[in-house]
């Protein structure tokens, strides 16, 4: 994901503990000439009393004025934590987009998964978390989030030709005989090795380097799925989902209804 907006609160936050610090720097500065020598104590005394003093009152008034306004946060907090979910899938699906799942993930149009935390009020958008957790603000992280992966998602006849090069490759190094499954984790690799831009090979440094995040395979292969293609070049592609997680891939499968670990591909012989 992109860089993070910074929400109304945090931009708030952010100026308190500016504020803080200039503070904590005061203090130390008040220490520091009070305790210097030849410093004229008698005007330092009655400028000490009377800042104490001012900071008593404003911080007294802050307490009194605050704490009345963070009970009532809290018992609104507690209400919209307890109906964020099915505020949240009202909200996406009124918007036409095709929401799986009811608590704890959300699976939107396939290609995006929202985590929600209710206990540790926390929303993470594709393993990113959401920096404004109210309904508008999750909506519009999953909205920019789909117009991301949209863009980067591969069409499902060119990724399904690449998928049987990187199948093969992954085969080949395992010693393996066509046909045989090869962990997706595998795939992954590959796939991302015939990513990379020749420039890479000739000067591997980091700029070089085209990332493939698991989300977009994720997407990719939920779009593949979705498109019921399974033959290129002769070759008819298969996959596995069980209860084996190691290096598996979680997602939405059209073909199930439901969200499973897809720990296995491998391709067979077409008629």
């Amino acid at each position: 994901m992109g860089r993070k907006p910074i929400s109304a609160w945090s931009g708030l936050q952010r100026k308190s503990t500016s504020l803080r610090r200039g503070f904590e720097q005061l203090v130390r500065d008040f220490a520091q000439l009070a305790g210097s020598e030849n410093v004229d104590t008698v005007s330092g005394s009655t400028v000490v009393k009377t800042e104490i003093e001012e900071w008593k009152r404003i911080l007294n008034s802050v307490g009194q004025t605050l704490e009345p306004t963070n009970v009532e946060m809290e018992r609104r907090t507690s209400e919209a934590l307890e109906t964020l979910e099915e505020r949240l899938v009202r909200a996406l699906r009124d918007a036409g987009l095709n929401v799986h799942g009811e608590t704890a993930l959300l699976v939107i149009d396939g290609i995006v998964h929202a985590e929600i935390n209710i206990k540790k009020a926390l929303v993470r958008i594709n393993g990113e978390v959401a920096t404004d957790i109210s309904v508008p603000g999750v909506k519009q992280a999953i909205s920019d989030e789909l117009d991301r992966v949209r863009k980067l998602v591969t069409a499902p006849d060119k990724f399904i030709a690449l998928l049987l090069h990187a199948y093969e490759t992954e085969r080949l190094q395992a010693g393996k005989e066509f046909g045989s499954q090869v962990p997706t984790s595998g795939v992954i690799w590959q796939l991302a090795m015939l990513r990379q831009p020749p420039k890479l090979r000739s000067n591997p440094i980091a700029t070089n380097f085209r990332e493939y995040p698991r989300e977009i395979f994720r997407a990719d292969l939920f779009r593949l799925l979705e498109s019921n293609l399974t033959n290129t070049d002769g070759k008819r592609f298969r996959y596995a989902s069980g209860s084996d997680t190691a290096g598996a891939v979680f997602m939405f499968v059209p073909q199930l209804g439901r969200t499973a670990h897809i720990g296995r591909i491998w391709f067979e012989r077409g008629d």
